[in-house]
Order: C-alpha cells, then structure tokens, then sequence
C-alpha cells in the first residue's frame, strides 16, 4: 500500500455495504476524504470513543449543565455532537492546506 492511498473503508447503509479498497481519494458529494484525513479520524477515534473521554465530556456536560442532562440517550446524542465536531475541524484543517 503507497502512503497516498486510503487502505480500505467500508459504508454501511439500509443493509447494503460497499468496500473501497486502495483508493487515493474518497469523494462523497461535496466531501473529498484523503488519506491524510483518514489517517486523522483514526488517529482521533482511539481518543475519542474511549471510556475515559466518555466520562469527561459526560462530566463536562454535567457541570456546565447542572446536571440537567442525565438522560444516557441525550448524553450520547450529545457525545456524538462532540465527535462530528472534531471530525469537522479535521476536514476544515485539511481545506486549509491545500
């Protein structure tokens, strides 16, 4: 595998899958995914879908709410906030250079 490929992703939707294997960009609408952005995400995830970074944002979101959100189903919509936002500024950091 060359370093400017993206080894292999899998999309998932309504029961189908398709497999990408090898691919030098991923081009989803408007969304170009390079490998240096892949490379990111899954650097990124191994933080950010932790136990330890589920209890410091679920402790974040407690205190700056008083506590008001103890509902698990809101507390993972907004964990799933937290983590589309770093995805983003991983995609707005690549824009910037090219």
């Amino acid at each position: 595998m060359k370093e400017n490929e993206i080894k292999s992703i899998v999309v998932k939707a309504d029961g189908n899958e398709i497999k990408v294997d090898h691919a030098h960009e991923l081009v989803i609408g408007d969304l170009t995914i390079t490998p240096e952005m892949m490379r990111e995400i899954k650097s990124m995830s191994t933080c950010l879908f932790s136990k330890d970074m589920d209890d410091m944002i679920d402790t974040l979101i407690n205190l700056s709410c008083e506590g008001n959100y103890e509902d698990g189903y809101i507390m993972d919509k907004m964990r799933a906030v937290s983590c589309v936002r770093d995805f983003l500024r991983v995609i707005e950091k690549d824009n910037t250079i090219d």
